[in-house]
């Protein structure tokens, strides 16, 4: 109670909590200046109490904002690592797989101008042609020269109806398929080394906090795919670590 009554902050500002703080010091200097030369004799000792006073509610204010501000930093490192935790344990259905191919190991079937390929997930032959190009491309072992893939997903919005679309991109060779031989609507795509980080406005000079924002490093993606025949199936949770996809 009595720290509520001396941030007196209904929403984690500090950094105006803080200007009002130096305001109110300049305020003491006044006051004691005034105190020493500008009123009557008799006046002096009661500006010099008042000086006192707001001097050490002040001192307070700023002890209180300090564990505050330590407690907030806290509960954002907190905050950022759970949903951390969850953004990595989270698959997402993937809408569409395009893939630019590296010259001289392009498709001829559905490739357009740019060099750039459609796969669906939830078709065995696509699965089996991305896998062996892949596995083509890894051999090769030539550094630099890997197809660079392009996943849109949908995800939800935290208290919205509708979902919003995102995309990620990656090279051929870092990327994680795990296969299944049950059907999938669709492909899934999940990030396990993705991470949450809070977000500094632009134009505030020494950073500024705590951030009303956050964005997302996704990282390399792993995908979760149709079974071509003959390779072995592998549910989600043993292989990739994730949830068990419904």
């Amino acid at each position: 109670m009595v720290r509520t009554l001396l941030v007196r902050l209904r929403t984690p500002r500090f950094a105006e909590a803080q200007r009002a703080t130096r305001r109110g010091f300049a305020l003491i200097l006044v006051l004691w200046a005034a105190a020493q030369f500008a009123v009557e004799p008799g006046a002096r000792p009661y500006l010099r109490w008042t000086a006192a006073a707001l001097t050490l509610w002040l001192l307070a204010r700023v002890f209180a904002l300090g564990r505050t501000e330590k407690r907030q930093l806290q509960y954002e490192q907190r905050w950022l690592a759970g949903q951390t935790a969850a953004l990595r344990d989270t698959w997402f259905d993937v809408v569409r797989c395009t893939v630019r191919h590296r010259r001289g190991l392009g498709r001829e079937r559905g490739q357009d101008r740019s060099g750039e390929a459609g796969y669906d997930l939830v078709n065995p032959d696509d699965v089996r042609e991305l896998l062996a190009r892949q596995a083509a491309e890894r051999k090769s072992g030539r550094s630099g020269r890997s197809s660079k893939v392009t996943v849109e997903f949908r995800f939800a919005l935290p208290g919205r109806q509708y979902e919003a679309l995102a995309v990620a991109h990656a090279d051929l060779t870092d990327i994680e398929l795990v296969v299944t031989a049950r059907h999938l609507p669709a492909g899934k795509v999940r990030f396990p080394t993705a991470a949450y980080h809070a977000e500094t406005p632009p134009g505030r000079q020494g950073g500024y906090w705590p951030s009303r924002t956050t964005f997302w490093v996704l990282g390399a993606p792993l995908l979760f795919t149709a079974s071509p025949d003959g390779l072995p199936a592998a549910p989600a949770d043993s292989s990739a670590g994730g949830r068990l996809i419904g």
